[in-house]
């Protein structure tokens, strides 16, 4: 998604650093979020454009450890990076266009770490121990990841709570769906990809909860959450994937 370079008037306005800093997201929409998903940094083609653009992210990534999304303000990367607001709207007309930058970049390396998982054989167990160790070896990857990305925890709980980036995150969840479509009926022929999505899908959600819910959370045991969702995750497959399953019906 390229962003539209900033007027004359707006680059020559006294405090271009509130520019575009409201508390209302612009829209963006799902084929514009499937559009920065596959295409990563067609903003600066120049070296020194993407030099730019990385000090720009680097710097609001540290600035949300600091400050969180709300208080983060273009004006503050300006002053922090050493940038001339002209220089940061060459690239981002505002501060939802970074989070977004930074949150794709976040998806891109998480998309990475499952892929790698898959075609490992994460989904090649012949006991529930092996699946568990498995999963909590993708857990910890995953956790591993965020912890060293500067600003995770604020890009997360954006991507479940700003309106420009949802399309973002649905399109990013179909692409890991894709992935773990592909990997977990390879082991289950006999069910069909139709059967298998929603599951699928919820698997997914459960696996990045967990990662999140240890960022917002760091009192919580890891180890023992990150048990409790292998063991659910591993029961779960079970269930669903077996050939003749009996629902049971609960009464109230």
């Amino acid at each position: 998604m390229s962003p539209a370079k900033p007027s004359a008037k707006a680059s020559q306005a006294k405090k271009p650093a509130s520019k575009g800093d409201s508390k209302t997201a612009p829209k963006v929409s799902e084929a514009d979020a499937a559009g920065a998903v596959v295409a990563v940094r067609r903003r600066a083609s120049r070296a020194d454009g993407v030099r730019t653009q990385d000090l720009i992210l680097q710097t609001a990534a540290a600035l949300l450890e600091e400050v969180g999304f709300e208080k983060l303000s273009t004006g503050l990367i300006c002053e922090r990076a050493g940038l001339t607001p002209p220089a940061l709207y060459r690239y981002f007309p505002n501060k939802y266009s970074v989070l977004f930058d930074l949150a794709h970049s976040l998806l891109i390396h998480q998309q990475t770490i499952l892929d790698q998982w898959v075609q490992g054989g994460g989904f090649e167990w012949s006991d529930d121990a092996t699946g568990m160790r498995k999963l909590d070896a993708l857990q910890r990857a995953l956790r591993e990841f965020a912890s060293s990305r500067p600003g995770a925890i604020w890009i997360l709980r954006g991507l479940r709570s700003v309106p420009l980036l949802l399309p973002l995150r649905v399109v990013a969840r179909r692409e890991m769906l894709k992935v773990m479509l592909k990997g977990i009926s390879e082991h289950y022929p006999h069910m069909t990809r139709r059967a298998l999505q929603i599951p699928v899908r919820l698997l997914g959600e459960i696996i990045h909860m967990e990662t999140e819910l240890e960022l917002d959370e760091p009192d919580l045991n890891e180890a023992e959450l990150r048990r409790s969702v292998s063991m659910a995750v591993v029961a779960y497959i079970a269930a669903f994937t077996q050939k003749s399953l009996v629902i049971p019906v609960i009464g109230i």
